[in-house]
């Protein structure tokens, strides 16, 4: 998240929601991490049921009750994943 400081602690976790587009289906055939940090060691995706009330980020160690559907993870020298051929992931 651009902008954002890590605060100067030996480990955290913050959460921040993203909204996907609404307005039609998307799907999503591939993903790729980008942390240009050595201080970033993982990133977990979940899906909420209802708009978070979140807007900034915030300290969490699990998502809100909302948003308990795992999505999408990404870690350091993970790569970039690749859904197989005719398959995605639906975004809506």
């Amino acid at each position: 998240m651009p902008g954002y400081v890590v605060p100067a602690k030996r480990t955290t976790y913050t959460c921040f929601n993203v909204e996907v587009p609404s307005d039609r289906k998307y799907h999503m055939i591939r993903y790729n991490g980008i942390a240009d940090s050595k201080l970033i060691h993982h990133v977990v995706l979940y899906a909420c049921n209802k708009k978070p009330e979140a807007t900034e980020p915030y300290s969490c160690y699990s998502p809100p009750a909302e948003c308990s559907y795992m999505w999408a993870l990404w870690a350091n020298g993970f790569g970039t994943p690749h859904f197989p051929s005719l398959s995605c992931l639906a975004l809506w």
